[in-house]
């Protein structure tokens, strides 16, 4: 009703109007998991080939309840890593290659 003053918590939980301790709880996770996702993206646009930040992000995107996203993610996620692979072995050859000219 309009005019009437806000109820404190303790009052608000007698009433049964307060959330329980697994809601608030459930509410803290979904908020930590936005700011987690929010950091991720901003990491993966400064820089797109942190393979782990895509992981991370498809992780908390499921959490979310974003599967698309969750998805893309995963996909980009292994893209770089199979990227990364491909260069760790051309510069282990390289290595090699070297060594064995010595």
């Amino acid at each position: 009703m309009l005019g009437e003053a806000p109820l404190s918590s303790e009052s608000a939980h007698y009433l049964g109007r307060a959330p329980s301790a697994r809601e608030a709880s459930g509410r803290r996770r979904t908020t930590a998991s936005h700011k987690k996702a929010n950091a991720l993206e901003t990491a993966v646009k400064l820089k797109p080939d942190l393979s782990e930040a895509y992981y991370h992000l498809s992780r908390v995107y499921r959490k979310l309840g974003r599967p698309d996203g969750a998805a893309r993610a995963l996909e980009k996620f292994r893209k770089s890593r199979a990227r990364e692979d491909t260069e760790r072995e051309h510069l282990l050859r390289m290595v090699r290659e070297q060594q064995e000219a010595q």
